[in-house]
């Protein structure tokens, strides 16, 4: 049985949750910004980072990110990158379930039934792995 610890199963999950937020974060902060991007790339450039540094929730999405990393760095130094790897899909369903909830965004039950086979497949990932170790 592949043997993983309790603490590296936070800390994944920890970084799923700080990834998502920051993608919410980020969501909110360009979806109330008025930016126009339009013009040439040197333009939209710019655009974008002024809105980075005017923009808190753009600002915290980073931040958010940037923590997610950091943690994801300690948990691929620890954890089998073929355990740990996967389970970043359970972003899509908070990324969703937060998109549903926050920005009354729609899902229907198409997307819900993908959710759950990709929960279905992260499950069997970690038995999977528990298996193969096992022999």
């Amino acid at each position: 049985m592949v043997s993983i610890a309790p603490k590296h199963v936070l800390m994944i999950l920890t970084s799923i949750v700080l990834g998502s937020f920051g993608q919410i974060s980020l969501k909110h902060g360009m979806a109330t910004s008025h930016i126009k991007l339009s013009g040439d790339v040197i333009d939209k450039i710019q655009a974008l980072i002024i809105v980075i540094f005017t923009r808190p929730y753009v600002t915290v999405g980073f931040a958010l990110y940037g923590a997610s990393a950091l943690l994801w760095l300690v948990i691929l130094k620890n954890v089998q990158l073929s355990f740990a790897y996967p389970m970043i899909a359970l972003s899509y369903v908070l990324v969703t379930f937060l998109s549903w909830l926050i920005f009354r965004e729609h899902v229907n039950w198409i997307s819900v039934t993908g959710l759950f086979f990709i929960c279905c497949g992260v499950a069997l990932v970690g038995v999977g792995l528990g298996r193969t170790a096992a022999q």
